[in-house]
């Protein structure tokens, strides 16, 4: 068929800006030519499948300058078009395509080797852009300011047709598809290939769970039948996976405080948890919800709540002090009792702690994400530099936790994007002993040590912002280039995000010395109010930094006095509160925080963190078919449900990992 000749017709009836949805026949020809002719002439004969095809496209949307550039129109519609035409023997079903468009230009770089042509996403909608667009490519102006967009074609077009087609007609504008990717019934997600590597992780964590049960199960039978003598044998090392007994642990809720137990960071530790997923929830779902330079002008206009937010970076700070308090008041302990330091099972033992649940987390997303994910961007989690890609190539960053030495402008990867803090605070638990033992040997000369380590850990990071003019923080009015050489040279750092890890180690060592200091009314009264003010100056601190109204000179003597006291600040504050709270000072903080109902969720929350991000990724970018609305009260619910689904979520993770593994150690290191 010459479709420039008998279908000139029919293409002259529609106007220039179908071939922004559509392959153009004259371009392509062959079965998808074909089948784009029948779309265009049932359309004209108002048939109500090709109006379905019509009415599944993203059009422009109403507040596009409000920030709603991604229009998806109808994933699930698009899918399930499928006619026959009897008259002409053809069957023609539908094809969801997503497409970007970028700028071409050429840029040589130092950090990406894979190709020197780099396309330029759309990331912001100006006024001036839409009349330009429009004035310089017609009736097409419309469509070219969007973010992203979506298009329904016939099923017989490959992703190559639409783009090829619609690069010839971008290319007198300037413009050109910087990305592209169709699904269809027949195949959701052409990107998924079952590799060696993929099934070699289907099988493993079919056989894990596969113990799982059975360990569950020989559990049960040994009960029903009393042969509880059983559990003296080999069997014992079955049992470590039980799913019966890992279950009971992990939602077992104590009433009684045990001794030594530090209840109070029972709620602390879920609570700073969940700022952080509350935080990243604002940071997942900005780009694509409808409103978002609108939110920008109205919604963050000097409004003291957003600095919770924006200034979120306290709630790591706060798991930075819970470690150092707990790995020094275990160490303390049990120096107390043996007089020795076991280094083979302290190193060991946080090892085994921390990395299964990284190792089996980055295998399952490096494979399962395709697999699963339906929806306009679903085959991007497969693309250069996704979840998916990260997890496939970086997993070992995580693992070994070094990953936070990786955070350049060219390299940032990393499976699990938490996974920095996990590298920060396992490097901050290989020299505890360093700085605590000392203080255990030698009292007088130990304490000095740990002063001494207490004000290095304020200095360097001071001195490291005023060297290379830094902001105080990660504050959101920052140049892109502060914003990487902040998190390369001190965000990302252990010997500069060590000062609540240490305020957390001296409480440890007033908690061992005096167990429940007696204080006056006064004391009290006088360490609540400090532990407030200084509370509130580190969150509420950075106000001037955090209005979104364009970047701020930084003053230095703020940079560097904030860059250098607010982390201890923020430690010695929560170090009171967790003093008070377990001297029977706390009053409601302590009823609050010390309920047993967070116990549960406490024992999840190292496997809720690691989870949470990859979660709100495949749920709120790969997976979702709508803009969002964005408001305050919408992310509060959004965030909830994330906690949620991670907190399920985490708990087969936290079964098939922490569980067995922490219960092997205690048999094969015979540790009770």
């Amino acid at each position: 068929m010459d479709f420039n000749e008998t279908s000139q017709a029919t293409r002259g009836d529609v106007g220039a800006w179908v071939w922004y949805y559509l392959p153009d026949p004259a371009l392509v020809g062959g079965p998808c030519g074909g089948d784009v002719m029948a779309l265009m002439a049932a359309f004209t004969q108002q048939a109500p499948w090709a109006l379905k095809v019509v009415d599944s496209w993203g059009k422009v949307p109403d507040g596009l300058l409000a920030g709603n550039e991604w229009v998806a129109g109808s994933f699930d519609q698009c899918l399930a078009i499928s006619h026959t035409s009897t008259a002409t023997n053809t069957h023609i079903t539908g094809q969801y395509c997503t497409l970007s468009f970028g700028y071409l230009r050429r840029k040589e770089t130092e950090n990406d080797k894979r190709s020197s042509v780099l396309w330029e996403e759309w990331s912001d909608v100006e006024t001036a852009r839409v009349p330009r667009l429009a004035s310089s490519t017609g009736s097409l102006g419309v469509v070219l300011p969007l973010y992203w967009y979506g298009t329904c074609i016939p099923a017989s077009c490959t992703t190559h047709n639409l783009t090829t087609s619609l690069n010839q007609h971008l290319a007198p504008v300037g413009l050109r598809v910087a990305m592209a990717a169709c699904q269809s019934q027949e195949s959701p997600n052409p990107s998924i290939v079952y590799t060696a590597r993929d099934i070699i992780l289907i099988v493993a964590l079919s056989l894990l769970g596969l113990t799982a049960l059975v360990a569950a199960a020989v559990e049960a039978w040994m009960y029903y039948t009393n042969k509880q003598h059983l559990r003296e044998g080999w069997v014992r090392y079955l049992l470590a996976f039980s799913l019966y007994t890992n279950l009971e642990k992990m939602f077992a809720i104590r009433t009684e405080e045990g001794k030594g137990v530090i209840s109070c960071l029972y709620g602390m530790r879920v609570l700073s948890m969940t700022w952080v997923v509350w935080g990243h929830q604002y940071l997942m779902t900005f780009i694509t919800s409808a409103n978002n330079i609108l939110f920008v002008k109205e919604g963050f206009r000097n409004e003291w709540l957003n600095q919770i937010l924006f200034n979120a970076m306290p709630s790591v700070d706060t798991f930075f002090f819970m470690s150092g308090l707990l790995v020094a008041y275990g160490l303390t302990k049990e120096f107390e009792k043996t007089k020795k330091f076991n280094a083979a099972f302290y190193y060991i033992h946080r090892f085994l702690r921390l990395s299964p649940p990284i190792l089996l987390l980055s295998g399952i997303l490096a494979v399962l994400p395709p697999m699963l994910l339906r929806g306009p961007l679903a085959p991007f989690s497969d693309s250069l530099h996704s979840l998916t890609d990260n997890c496939r190539k970086f997993w070992w960053r995580d693992c070994l936790f070094i990953s936070n030495y990786f955070f350049y402008d060219g390299d940032v990867e990393s499976c699990l994007p938490v996974c920095w803090y996990t590298s920060v605070d396992f490097q901050l638990f290989l020299v505890t002993p360093l700085i605590i033992l000392p203080v255990l040997y030698r009292p007088k000369w130990g304490t000095v040590w740990l002063a001494v380590c207490t004000v290095a850990s304020c200095v360097i990071p001071g001195v490291v912002t005023g060297v290379n003019h830094l902001p105080p923080t990660q504050v959101q009015d920052v140049a892109r280039d502060d914003y990487y050489l902040l998190n390369q040279v001190l965000y990302t750092k252990p010997w500069c995000r060590a000062s609540p890890y240490l305020a957390g180690m001296w409480l440890a060592l007033v908690l061992h010395h005096y167990r429940k200091p007696k204080m006056t009314k006064a004391m009290v009264v006088c360490g609540w109010v400090c532990a407030a003010v200084m509370g509130v100056a580190v969150v509420f601190g950075m106000k001037e930094y955090n209005t979104l109204s364009g970047q701020h000179p930084y003053d230095a003597a703020i940079s560097v006095s904030y860059g250098a006291l607010h982390r201890l600040a923020w430690g010695a504050a929560l170090a009171w509160v967790v003093l008070a709270c377990h001297a029977g000072y706390g009053g409601p903080v302590q009823g609050f925080l010390g309920h047993p109902c967070w116990q549960p969720l406490s024992r999840l929350t190292y496997t809720v963190f690691l989870l949470a991000i990859p979660v709100q990724m495949m749920v709120y970018i790969y997976s979702y078919q709508l803009p969002l609305y964005f408001s305050h009260l919408n992310k509060v619910v959004e965030a909830v449900g994330m906690v949620f689904i991670s907190g399920l979520c985490a708990v087969p993770l936290s079964l098939l990992t922490e569980a067995p593994v922490l219960g092997l150690e205690k048999l094969l290191l015979r540790r009770a």
